[in-house]
C-alpha cells in the first residue's frame, strides 16, 4: 500500500433536528476502574476504623482492669493493716483486763478485807463476844449472847455489840460470796 494523502470526504445527509438530536454522540469516559479503586479505599478506610475502634476498646478494657486490680491491692493492703491494728488492741485490751482482774482478786481478799475492818474500822475478830441477828426468822430478832462494858453504860456496849454483830455477818457474808464465785 501506498501512502496517499488524507482527503477530506463530505457525505451530507438532510436530518431533522429530530433525528440530529438522536444521532448526536456522547462521549462516555470508563470510570470503572476508578470507582472500584475509590471503593476499595473506602473499605479499607472502614475496616482501619474499626480495627481502631477494637484496639482502643481492648487498651481502654486493659486499662480498667490494671486500675482496678491496683485499687483491690491498696484496699486489701488497708484491711490487713487494720487487722494488724484490731490484734494488737486486743492484746492491749486483753492485758489490762487480766492486770484489773488481779487487782480486783487482791482487792477482794479475806485477809485485806479483815485488815481494814479491824484496823480501819475497829471491828473485832469473831470471839466469844459477839452478837448475831437471825435475818431467816420471820419477825426481826436479835439475840445477845454476851456484851461488853464499855465505861459502864450497858446501853451503849448492848448497841456496840450488835453493831460488831452486823459487821461481822457482813463480812462473813462477802466472805462466802467470794468462795461462791
Amino acid at each position: 500500500m501506498s501512502a496517499q494523502p488524507a482527503r477530506k470526504l463530505e457525505h451530507r445527509i438532510e436530518e431533522t433536528p429530530q433525528q440530529r438530536k438522536k444521532a448526536q454522540v456522547r462521549l462516555v469516559v470508563d470510570h470503572s476502574g476508578q470507582r472500584k479503586a475509590q471503593q476499595k479505599e473506602l473499605i479499607r478506610e472502614s475496616n482501619l476504623k474499626t480495627a481502631f475502634a477494637y484496639l482502643a476498646a481492648v487498651v481502654l478494657c486493659s486499662v480498667v482492669l490494671g486500675l482496678g486490680c491496683v485499687y483491690v491491692n491498696g484496699e486489701a493492703t488497708a484491711c490487713s493493716q487494720q487487722s494488724a491494728l484490731l490484734k494488737q488492741d486486743i492484746s492491749d485490751q486483753t492485758a489490762i483486763a487480766q492486770s484489773l482482774e488481779l487487782e480486783r482478786a487482791k482487792l477482794r481478799s479475806t485477809s485485806r478485807i479483815e485488815k481494814i475492818a479491824t484496823e480501819e474500822l475497829g471491828m473485832v475478830a469473831m470471839g466469844n463476844d459477839f452478837s448475831t441477828i437471825d435475818i431467816g426468822a420471820a419477825k426481826p430478832s436479835a439475840t445477845v449472847k454476851s456484851v461488853a462494858k464499855v465505861d459502864g453504860n450497858t446501853a451503849f456496849s448492848t448497841l456496840a455489840g450488835m453493831a460488831a454483830g452486823e459487821a461481822s455477818a457482813l463480812l462473813v457474808g462477802d466472805i462466802s460470796l467470794v468462795s461462791s464465785r
